[in-house]
């Protein structure tokens, strides 16, 4: 017995589309989604995926960006800025980083990042707060970097991009394989409404979408370990 040694299995929008209206029957065998139904699904399957970025950080979109600093304190990031990889969604490290070393930044929340003193202290930053926005985010540091550290150090993020947008019918899920059935059974039950599925069976087909989103997610995130430890520094 042979195997066939390809592990490269991915499906197109269209036939992500294709797959969940056959699970709802508004297709049959052969036959194939009409220009309308294809669009209106792939509206559904894009608000569906944005949806998904609410379920954690999953490994496969957390990304490093590395920018040279300037004597500011606020970088927007976002599509068309300075700054222009897409906006992060969430920032979960930050590294000051010179060509032998590297130090991680203090992350704060908005609250504690604002009870820290004077916003016009200039050195080498040792903090910084995230704040993500509608289409484009803002690394607050501090303080303000000197200007040693602009000319010997860069700035490194570890954050979550957001997941692709599925914009042609030949574009493949921005997702590894085992979510292919998430994302079918997923959308078949956002699409039942539109095509008056009986209420039993929508009731069906959410708890099979919930089941094959959990074993999907039930893979997605970093081994290791916790470790808690009180805040003596108040």
């Amino acid at each position: 017995m042979a195997t066939s040694g390809v592990t490269t299995f991915s499906m197109t929008s269209d036939q992500l589309v294709k797959a969940a209206m056959k699970k709802i029957a508004v297709l049959g065998d052969g036959q194939s989604p009409s220009a309308t139904q294809l669009t209106d699904g792939t509206q559904a399957l894009n608000a569906m995926l944005k949806t998904f970025t609410v379920k954690g950080m999953p490994l496969w979109v957390m990304s490093e960006y590395t920018m040279p600093m300037t004597a500011t304190r606020v970088y927007t990031m976002g599509v068309g800025q300075s700054i222009n990889p897409p906006a992060p969604l969430k920032v979960t490290q930050v590294l000051l980083k010179d060509s032998t070393n590297q130090v991680s930044l203090d992350g704060r929340t908005h609250y504690d990042y604002n009870l820290l003193s004077s916003i016009s202290a200039v050195g080498q930053p040792t903090s910084y707060f995230y704040e993500p926005l509608n289409q484009v985010g803002k690394l607050h540091l501090w303080p303000t970097p000197d200007t040693t550290t602009i000319a010997d150090k860069t700035l490194t993020m570890v954050y979550q991009r957001p997941f692709h947008d599925m914009v042609s019918g030949v574009d493949t899920l921005d997702f590894p394989q085992h979510w292919h059935e998430a994302v079918i059974y997923g959308l078949a039950w956002r699409l039942c409404g539109d095509f008056g599925v009986p209420l039993a069976d929508r009731k069906t087909l959410a708890q099979e979408a919930e089941y094959f989103l959990q074993e999907a997610l039930s893979f997605g995130t970093e081994d290791g370990s916790l470790f808690l430890a009180p805040n003596w520094g108040g």
